[in-house]
């Protein structure tokens, strides 16, 4: 089977499905080939937010292009290309999304998605396919249907998820999901059944309501071959008017069901933070794992998210700040566009955030600043390759070292000196693109990993 390339689009908007749905899935959707997950995150599937783009709009702002660019200079100059999604739509309820990304001086097509919505703009159908450089044509690689329920916008009956199968030429069924609703239209019960391999595992997760119509508890159950085996507990606490406060998850672990994490919200007028935290079975105390600072505009758009991950020394083992910034005012149509996502990490040294990357957002009907696309590029030669373990670089003096996976997205970023190694032990089976700069020369090679 072949993986799917694509660059995720960052979905902000903060209402709409049953928080639950969000609680759950990460659980026995792991299972799912890499495939399906894509497709699951591309239309948001599982996520407490509203569809990406509203059902009623006069003349909407249609996304032309989106461009990301990362190792930038003290100065902040765009950089480095590195991925870029171009968008067509060739029928009022089609959207076909183009992937591609940059690679010595040009872009090169990875791959593209089909979106299909209803007369209510809900998305039905979304279908994913890789693009053969060789051959110049597009295969055929998954198909996401979803079946929405009566007239509700976010509610939804069933979904089932194909994976294209080079050897039978033929889709074959990875996911079908089913869902039961209560009197008052809330989520009641999830039903899902995936298969990988010809093994078939099944799930269910079952929700239940406060007098407020809030979810308070989500149960989940793991079925394989008949075997019936708990998997969590989930409680949630709310506040007075309505916000959640708390959330606790158990786990079931030899034979009872065990407090594992916990998750908490404080709000303000115009900010929120999340915080994670797990326990440590050995001391019986919590450890924060990670922190996240949300800041809003006037609109309830949100402009900032400050991440903070935590070691268990209770200090920030890293920090990234993400500002958004959005092409129209909120008071005009389609308020919610992103015009640019910019990432910064935080420098412990000089103690203060530096500009990591950017993404630009470009739409038909707005002129949008254009990055600069003229960057010097050589070839990096990688040996040995394909590897395992550690390569060598192909490089006489110090640089700084990106390696991308086929989505565009960066695994690893190091410092190395002239013939020093690179470590990509820990890197997953697959093919890799290796980028180093040196001054204002960039070098570009593909890393095959074993």
């Amino acid at each position: 089977m072949k993986k799917l390339f694509f660059t995720t689009l960052v979905t902000l908007l903060t209402g709409g499905l049953i928080f639950a749905q969000s609680l759950s899935r990460s659980e026995h959707y792991q299972q799912l080939p890499k495939q399906a997950l894509t497709l699951l995150r591309k239309v948001n599937f599982g996520s407490p937010s509203e569809s990406k783009e509203p059902t009623l709009r006069v003349e909407p702002l249609r996304l032309d292009s989106t461009r990301s660019f990362f190792g930038y200079t003290i100065t902040a100059k765009d950089s480095v290309p590195n991925v870029r999604s171009r968008f067509q739509y060739p029928k009022p309820n089609v959207k076909v999304e183009i992937n591609d990304l940059y690679q010595q001086g040009t872009w090169i097509t990875t791959g593209r998605f089909t979106e299909t919505r209803d007369q209510l703009g809900r998305v039905v159908e979304l279908k994913g396919e890789s693009y053969v450089e060789e051959e110049k044509k597009y295969q055929p690689n998954s198909k996401l249907l979803i079946y929405p329920r009566g007239n509700f916008s976010t509610l939804i009956d069933s979904i089932a998820i194909y994976i294209w199968n080079d050897d039978s030429n033929n889709w074959e069924k990875t996911l079908l999901q089913t869902n039961s609703y209560n009197a008052q239209n809330r989520l009641a019960r999830e039903f899902a059944e995936i298969t990988v391999d010809g093994l078939k595992y099944q799930s269910m997760v079952t929700y239940t309501y406060n007098a407020a119509g809030k979810n308070d508890t989500i149960k989940e159950i793991n079925i394989f071959y008949g075997i019936i085996s708990p998997v969590s507990n989930t409680a949630m606490t709310y506040t007075a008017d309505g916000k959640l406060k708390e959330v606790w998850v158990s786990k079931y672990e030899k034979g009872e069901f065990v407090l594992s994490e916990r998750e908490t919200y404080a709000y303000a007028p115009d900010k929120y933070r999340h915080e994670l935290f797990q326990k440590d079975e050995t001391y019986g105390v919590w450890h924060k794992i990670q922190s996240l600072l949300y800041k809003l505009d006037t609109w309830n758009r949100i402009v900032s998210v400050e991440k903070s991950f935590f070691g268990f020394d209770e200090d920030p083992d890293t920090r990234e700040l993400v500002l958004y910034t959005y092409a129209v005012a909120g008071d005009q149509p389609d308020y919610q566009k992103l015009s640019l996502e910019q990432t910064l990490q935080w420098d412990n040294a000089a103690e203060k955030f530096n500009l990591s990357d950017r993404k630009f957002y470009h739409y038909r009907g707005i002129s949008t600043d254009l990055p600069d696309l003229e960057v010097k590029t050589k070839t990096l030669l990688i040996y040995p390759n394909p590897s395992q373990e550690k390569v060598q670089l192909s490089l006489e003096e110090d640089a700084q070292v990106w390696v991308f996976n086929a989505l565009g997205q960066q695994m690893l970023s190091r410092r190395l000196a002239a013939g020093q190694s690179l470590d990509v032990m820990n890197l997953s089976r697959g093919i890799y693109y290796v980028v180093a700069k040196q001054e204002q020369i960039l070098y570009t090679g593909k890393l095959i990993k074993q």
